[in-house]
């Protein structure tokens, strides 16, 4: 398990036990079978566009049932948050359910900016939830690539195209400063699936 304290004094939050192994399973069955669309990114004219240059992934909308477990286990993640990052936070967005096969990605950005529309502007903690795990080689349920890379965590350590990498195991939850430039590296093999939501 990753020691929390090194996160911490990284500026960064984890828990490796957010979900356990059967709700993930169960999360990862429901957005297999669910209706698929692209993921969009927001661009500088304030609107939401699938822009295939910048993001590639998809959106999936599990039963009702699924997406409340995971809006009540993000609200009572809200305290530890607050905490953890010094900042009063007052509700989080809807959590968006993702899929990234072979190839997709999400180019270097940020989750907030002052030059972003209101909803956006206003963002200052994101999470990533995992739901599988990934796995240099091949195997059943993993995923291979697909790292979350986050830029100028470590002064002097990579750069912001490479990035601080973080790959961690199914149903761990990992949160960050909204301002923080980071990206999800392409997908090399298998399907990655996480939960994503930006708490203000």
């Amino acid at each position: 398990m990753v020691s929390p304290d090194l996160f911490a004094r990284l500026g960064l939050f984890v828990d490796e036990s957010f979900l356990d192994s059967s709700v993930c399973r169960r999360v990862v069955q429901e957005m297999r079978s669910a209706t698929r669309k692209q993921a969009e990114v927001h661009t500088a004219e304030h609107r939401e566009q699938v822009k295939e240059a910048l993001r590639r992934a998809n959106k999936v909308k599990p039963p009702a049932a699924v997406r409340s477990l995971v809006g009540e286990r993000l609200d009572l993640l809200t305290p530890r948050l607050q905490e953890a990052f010094g900042v009063a936070l007052s509700g989080f967005e809807p959590p968006q359910f993702l899929t990234y096969g072979s190839g997709d990605f999400h180019q270097a950005h940020t989750d907030a900016g002052s030059d972003a529309a209101a909803q956006v502007a206003r963002r200052k903690v994101s999470v990533v939830v995992f739901l599988n795990d990934q796995s240099e080689e091949p195997r059943e349920g993993s995923y291979g690539g697909g790292v979350l890379a986050l830029g100028g965590i470590i002064p002097g350590f990579g750069d912001e195209t490479r990035g601080f990498p973080i790959a961690l195991p199914a149903g761990s939850v990992f949160a960050f400063r909204s301002d923080v430039i980071h990206e999800v590296k392409p997908v090399t093999h298998g399907e990655r699936f996480t939960i994503v939501s930006w708490f203000y």
